[in-house]
């Protein structure tokens, strides 16, 4: 079993010295940091547990100044080693890692008071080791174990080896099984050998010859190789220290905070909901629309916070926002991320991602908005199919079984559920694509719905008790295809049907006007100067006017067969009788042909062979129709 464990603490408390004694390795990797002898970016280096069990360690700066590199090296571990020195005790930056790690529930580790050969009174290390449990009463850290080390002479390092273990073996590892994230911490360039990133392998697992894909830059490779702790390995597992050297990716197009994941699995976000929770000791809260610093992983963005239901965050309060970031950022639903404001620099809290791609500004005093949050917050299956529901009340199959698989939840299982608990409805029907495709809503979402369609068709300004498919479709981001089914669920008492391509409530009738009838016999007029040759629809419109036009097509006594031709329903029906006829006696019919049969042009007849065509009821074979189902 492979674990990543980071250090925290003040700077100079001896992190890297322990890291140093336990691994042999010296985590300080930059010519700056030796001569300094202070940690300033990420360190790593790993050993190997009594078990057997290997461990990386993340060695973090301590100084306030490199906050953003600390965050960097504990997004992303199984547990903590919480150091504090001996001689000095609980530090600003004591205050303020452990802060950070309780705001993104580390609940595994152990507390090393360091550099214990320097201290000899006893009342002292009581007081130290009093101040730190003070300091972690009411944290993930209150159970932690404490152990008195020294770096230099080696006095407990075999105890705290050993209890390190122990608490390791308490930490939940992730399956195996699923799509790959791995969040890079490093970049750099190996001569002859390309590009290498590094990282923890937070989900699925990554293999030699492998397809990735970068984002949020979009960018893809193949994986090269694959090391962890310098060891070569053909497949790479969840919560191990990853090397991957990576084809078809130039350095310069990576950087730290980039995630390499699965093909096609993520897309980055500029904007997402969360549940946030403000630190009870920040000097002031958060204001709404401030600017904040957004730590997710190994990535630092900038970005400002909406405030909802409220103005301020005050200390120690919670509540919901909505993050609009200034880059994207790859994050899933549940990720612990931490804020902090810039300037001057403070951490602020920490927060859970409720909804990674937030879709829309949301109105920021709005119950409904506030009541769906909480319900995205609570994570059950009803609740997240009420959300996906509430917000686009039909939503295809494969969206809500991609949905309860990024929360964790078994589809198979769970529809069952959501169709007995929820009244969760399924209807097959035509995608936009117009191929078929399973959708479902709810009972209550249907009838909401048809309530709505209802409402709308009453207050239409239109001969028609109706509004047109398109319209519909484009109103309720739902393919015209799946119009019919999804009309299906309707209630009966809402009277709605389909006609024509109209969405019309049948106990709506019409009255037409003296006006209106004479428009219609002087149109009339027009046609029987050439019943199967007739005018154009512009012309036709230029007598009755559009609405009236558009009523006698909706009540099929007009029918258009292209967008300027137009047949009355006794010469549709003539025509395609006569068609159908001799298409059952002969097999098969040519344009001039057809022309001949109906005393037309080649121009009208060619627009109602195409018009049978697109319905279904003749196919075109080279220049002859035949019926597409003969019989």
């Amino acid at each position: 079993m492979n674990y990543v464990i980071a250090t925290a603490g003040h700077v100079d408390h001896g992190k890297s010295a322990l890291v140093k004694r336990i691994t042999g390795m010296d985590p300080d990797r930059l010519a700056e940091e030796q001569a300094r002898q202070m940690t300033i970016d990420l360190g790593f280096a790993w050993f190997k547990l009594p078990s057997g069990d290997e461990v990386g360690i993340v060695d973090v700066p301590g100084h306030r100044d490199f906050i953003s590199n600390m965050l960097a090296g504990v997004g992303s571990i199984d547990a903590v080693v919480v150091v504090v020195a001996a001689n000095e005790g609980v530090m600003p930056q004591t205050h303020e890692h452990l802060a950070i790690l309780n705001l993104l529930q580390v609940n595994h580790g152990v507390i090393a008071i360091t550099k214990t050969d320097l201290v000899d009174d006893q009342t002292w290390l009581a007081l130290v080791e009093q101040d730190i449990r003070d300091c972690i009463r009411g944290t993930t850290m209150q159970g932690f174990p404490l152990l008195y080390v020294s770096a230099s002479t080696g006095i407990g390092i075999s105890e705290f080896i050993t209890t390190l273990q122990t608490e390791l073996k308490k930490v939940q590892k992730k399956v195996s099984g699923g799509n790959a994230r791995l969040s890079i911490d490093r970049v750099f360039s190996i001569k002859g050998f390309g590009t290498v990133v590094t990282g923890t392998l937070l989900d699925g697992t990554l293999q030699i010859g492998q397809e990735v894909e970068i984002q949020p830059s979009n960018k893809r490779g193949r994986i090269r190789g694959i090391q962890t702790h310098k060891n070569e390995l053909e497949k790479a597992y969840p919560g191990s220290r990853v090397a991957l050297n990576i084809n078809g990716v130039d350095v310069e197009d990576i950087h730290r905070g980039d995630v390499v994941i699965s093909p096609g699995i993520l897309q980055s976000t500029t904007r997402l909901d969360a549940r946030v929770e403000m630190l009870s000791d920040c000097e002031k809260g958060l204001s709404h629309n401030e600017s904040v610093k957004f730590f997710h992983a190994t990535a630092e963005v900038m970005g400002r916070v909406r405030t909802l239901g409220k103005d301020l965050l005050k200390p120690g309060e919670s509540g919901f926002v909505q993050i609009e970031l200034q880059e994207a950022v790859v994050v899933k639903k549940g990720d612990h991320f931490i804020f902090r404001r810039p300037s001057p620099p403070e951490t602020l809290g920490g927060g859970i991602i409720i909804k990674s791609h937030s879709n829309r500004r949301y109105k920021r005093h709005s119950n409904i908005v506030l009541e769906n949050l909480q319900a995205q917050n609570s994570g059950s299956p009803a609740y997240l199919f009420k959300t996906l529901i509430d917000e686009k009340r039909v939503i295809s199959r494969d969206e809500l079984v991609q949905s309860l698989e990024a929360e964790g939840f078994d589809p198979a299982t769970e529809m069952q559920k959501l169709t007995a608990s929820s009244g969760m409805l399924q209807f097959s029907a035509l995608n936009a694509k117009k191929k078929p495709e399973i959708f479902v809503t709810s009972k209550p979402a249907i009838s909401e719905l048809a309530l709505w369609i209802s409402y709308q068709i009453e207050n239409v300004s239109s001969l028609i008790p109706g509004i047109s498919l398109s319209e519909m479709s484009a109103i309720l981001k739902f393919p015209e295809k799946g119009m019919e089914s999804l009309l299906a669920l309707c209630p009966g008492e809402f009277n709605l049907s389909l006609r024509n391509g109209y969405v019309y409530r049948t106990d709506l009738a019409v009255t037409l006007s003296e006006r209106d009838k004479n428009r219609m016999r002087e149109a009339d007029h027009l046609f029987q100067q050439d019943p199967f040759a007739p005018p154009d629809i512009p012309a036709l419109i230029r007598v009755t006017g559009k609405q009236l036009f558009e009523w006698l097509v909706f009540q099929g006594e007009w029918i258009p067969v292209s967008d300027v031709i137009v047949f009355r329903r006794a010469e549709f029906e003539c025509m395609r009788d006569r068609l159908l006829s001799f298409l059952n006696a002969q097999g098969e019919i040519s344009l001039s042909q057809f022309r001949d049969m109906v005393h037309s042009s080649r121009k009208y007849a060619l627009a109602f062979l195409e018009y049978m065509d697109r319905g279904g009821v003749t196919i075109r074979t080279n220049e002859v129709r035949k019926l597409k189902t003969p019989g």
